[in-house]
């Protein structure tokens, strides 16, 4: 077993397990999946390899904020997690509960939707407290797109980081799921492909 010290390379390796885990108990591609089920199975590969870690799923924004000592009046409205809609994943620490790192899930690639998550988790990743293991964030997406449009997709977030969060690092990896098909009825047949992008903020 690979001893991973890196979550995003780690979320990476186990996606093409994970996309076969979908088609055998589902008999659906992993796009096709509900974003819970790629929380969950993200929560157990991470876990079998970081025994101190626990997670929750669908984490209100209040929650992460009160967690990380930001006041919710402070976040700005493009930044927060209104309504129904919460947080995909977040992990934490085994000993005393803390909210260490916020996982987003997305099953496409549509520019405007991975801009907001990423918006999001660079803020977060920014206004901790520093020093707060949440200065560290993911975003993971699944897509018939591949791996030219995904990298357009990382410079379309690095030019936004430049300019709204200069001291947030982003770093990809790229993911070839292409021994799997979509089943979803707009793309079926097509093969699969991912990328995992890591927010780290770095002063």
């Amino acid at each position: 077993m690979t001893n991973f010290r890196s979550m995003r390379k780690l979320i990476a390796a186990k996606l093409p397990d994970i996309a076969e885990t979908a088609e055998v108990l589902t008999s659906r591609s992993l796009n096709h999946q509900p974003e819970y089920f790629l929380a969950l199975k993200t929560a157990e590969a991470i876990h079998d390899h970081f025994k101190s870690y626990r997670f929750s799923m669908e984490v209100q924004l209040k929650d992460i904020c009160a967690d990380a000592d930001i006041q919710m009046e402070a976040v700005p409205e493009q930044y927060r997690i209104n309504g129904l809609k919460r947080a995909d994943l977040v992990v934490r620490h085994s000993k005393n509960g803390r909210y260490r790192h916020v996982v987003e899930f997305k099953r496409s690639v549509k520019q405007t939707n991975l801009m907001k998550d990423a918006k999001r988790l660079a803020w977060l990743c920014q206004n901790v407290q520093i020093g707060h293991k949440m200065e560290k964030n993911f975003l993971v997406a699944i897509s018939t797109f591949g791996p030219n449009v995904l990298a357009k997709r990382t410079q379309a977030m690095t030019g936004m980081l430049e300019v709204d969060f200069p001291y947030v690092v982003l770093k990809d990896t790229y993911v070839d799921l292409e021994t799997f098909e979509s089943t979803s009825p707009k793309t079926q047949g097509k093969p699969l492909h991912a990328m995992v992008w890591e927010f780290h903020y770095k002063e």
